[in-house]
């Protein structure tokens, strides 16, 4: 995201951030175990997932002096999730009905 298009950020005086972007960083960790059985010639996949990602986030402007370069955009975040999912799949002669 920027501010590059915003009339505000053409401003010359010597206070104003210029152009300011907003750089993040994040990273992610996760997993799934997933299995798939016969019941009745119904196909069924059931499984658990979990993740994790965490954020980091700070502002840059183009005129170095300004006070919002380098400040925190956005606090360092963790957000986790967790899923159990299934699905199944029935086929009646030359119909396939996904459940």
């Amino acid at each position: 995201m920027s501010t590059r298009y915003r009339n505000k950020s053409n401003n010359l005086s010597p206070n104003a951030p210029g152009i300011v972007t907003n750089h993040l960083k994040t990273k992610t960790y996760g997993a799934k175990l997933k299995n798939s059985f016969t019941i009745d010639e119904t196909l069924l996949h059931v499984g658990l997932g979990t993740g994790k990602r965490n954020w980091d986030g700070k502002y840059n402007a183009s005129n170095k002096a300004s006070p919002i370069n380098g400040r925190k955009s956005i606090n360092d975040t963790n957000t986790i999730n967790r899923a159990i999912f299934a699905t199944a799949k029935h086929q009646f002669n030359q119909l396939i009905l996904p459940k």
